[in-house]
C-alpha cells in the first residue's frame, strides 16, 4: 500500500512568526503597541523581499530576507536596537514557537502510519530544521 504524503508549509503554519514580538518588545523597552508594528512589517517586508527577488530570478537566501525586512522595519518605526541585540533576536527567530494544536496535531497524523510528512518553506533547510528540532517536531518529517 502506497502511503499518502502530507507537506506541511513551516512558517506560518506550523510555527508563529508573531512568536518573536515578545522577545522585540523586551528589547524596545517593554514598548509592546511599537513591538506589534515592528513585528507585522518584519514580516510583511520579509515575504515581499523573498517573492520580489524570487520573480526576478535574484533569489536571496530567506534568513537575508529577515534581517534586511527587520533592518527596515525599526527604520519605519523609529526604533533602534544596537548589533548584538539584532542578532540575538535574530538567534530568537530561529527558535520560533509552534502554534499550540501543531504537536497535538502532528502526533496524531504520525499515529495513522499510513502518511509520510514531509516539512516545506522559502526558509534554509537548516533554519527549518532548527526551528521544529526546538520544539520537539523534527521526528515526524521524512524529510526537509
Amino acid at each position: 500500500m502506497m502511503k499518502a504524503t502530507l507537506a506541511f508549509d513551516v512558517y506560518g503554519t506550523l510555527v508563529d512568526v508573531s512568536g518573536a514580538t515578545g522577545a522585540l518588545a523586551r528589547r524596545l523597552g517593554g514598548d509592546a503597541e511599537k513591538a506589534e508594528k515592528v513585528a507585522a512589517r518584519w514580516r510583511e517586508k520579509q515575504l515581499e523581499y523573498s517573492f520580489r527577488r524570487t520573480l526576478m530570478g535574484l533569489a536571496a537566501d530567506f534568513g537575508r530576507c529577515t534581517r534586511e525586512a527587520l533592518a527596515l522595519a525599526l527604520a519605519e518605526n523609529n526604533a533602534s536596537l544596537g548589533p548584538e541585540s539584532r542578532a540575538a533576536l535574530l538567534a530568537e527567530y530561529g527558535r520560533l514557537p509552534l502554534f499550540p494544536d501543531a504537536l497535538p496535531a502532528l502526533r496524531a497524523l504520525a499515529a495513522r502510519k499510513d502518511a509520510r510528512m514531509f516539512a516545506f518553506s522559502n526558509g534554509a533547510a537548516d533554519a527549518v530544521r532548527g526551528a521544529l528540532e526546538a520544539n520537539g517536531a523534527l521526528d515526524f518529517f521524512a524529510d526537509i
